[in-house]
């Protein structure tokens, strides 16, 4: 489960990949897990599964390690940038290229930095709220006596049911 919700974080939809994909992850980490007795089969599994993008990001991508921190985060932006999962998730994790158009959207995917931002002073203000005007507005168009009689019928249909309560028990 956790291998799947992994491979369908990186948009994978396609349940029969999803499936082909998770399967083969599992029975690598099967082989994996009396190598590395110390680890639980899960941890096996995930570890096995982030190894596999990573090197098909660095085929894709073809730069890079997937110990970098900012390679990873790269690689997985590129990803959603490129749409490749959703144009062409046959060729995600797969051994094959990218097709050209696929593997130049994935290397052109990056973030480009921003311009810089320059702290500005404000010179300090007063603050006002305008509470008690818009209170005052409402006042105005506020109508007592139709309030009394919305308040007077009220009572007296909570007061009609009280006493049909009271004498049907």
């Amino acid at each position: 489960m956790r291998v799947e919700s992994y491979l369908r974080a990186h948009h994978i939809h396609s349940r029969s990949l999803l499936t082909r994909l998770t399967t083969e992850i599992v029975a690598e980490a099967r082989a994996l897990v009396p190598i590395s007795p110390d680890q639980l089969p899960v941890e096996t599994a995930m570890r096995v599964a982030q190894t596999r993008v990573g090197e098909w990001l660095q085929r894709s991508i073809g730069e890079g390690t997937w110990s970098d921190d900012q390679f990873r985060g790269r690689g997985r932006l590129a990803l959603l940038m490129s749409g490749v999962p959703d144009r062409c998730p046959e060729y995600f994790l797969a051994d094959e290229r990218l097709p050209t158009a696929e593997a130049q959207r994935m290397v052109r995917a990056q973030l480009q930095p921003g311009p810089e931002l320059r702290p500005v002073g404000m010179p300090p203000a007063t603050v006002e709220f305008h509470f008690t005007e818009i209170g005052d507005e409402k006042w105005i168009t506020f109508s007592r006596s139709a309030f009394t009689r919305a308040a007077a019928s009220w009572g007296f249909f909570i007061g009609f049911l009280a006493v049909a309560w009271i004498a049907t028990r």
